[in-house]
């Protein structure tokens, strides 16, 4: 299991994501810094969370591409996660309930 530092590379974009996914990688991912990199959306994430099982900590700190949408279905697949860190216009009051529910604390940067 392993971290992964991607702070601001900013031609990344959900291909990344997507790649991780598919190449297995994602799936050993326990913490995975995406602080920066504004060609992030909700659809990479998407995909993100739908393997990255063991995920334990998140930055989309600075990611504009990112809505409360994307971040209630990291909360809502990623099973594992313990600690979110987004903007404040990421957060919704939905998102605040779902994390409580999961004990995943939100991190506002």
């Amino acid at each position: 299991l392993a971290p992964l530092h991607l702070l601001r590379c900013s031609a990344m974009s959900d291909a990344l994501l997507r790649c991780l996914a598919a190449s297995g990688t994602a799936a050993s991912l326990v913490s995975l810094n995406c602080h920066g990199l504004a060609k992030l959306t909700d659809s990479g994430v998407v995909v993100l969370a739908a393997v990255a099982s063991d995920l334990e900590r998140l930055n989309l700190s600075r990611c504009t591409g990112i809505s409360a949408d994307g971040a209630i279905a990291i909360v809502a697949k990623c099973r594992t996660l313990a600690r979110l860190t987004l903007d404040a216009r990421a957060i919704s009051p939905e998102l605040s309930v779902l994390a409580a529910s999961r004990a995943v604390e939100l991190v506002v940067a």
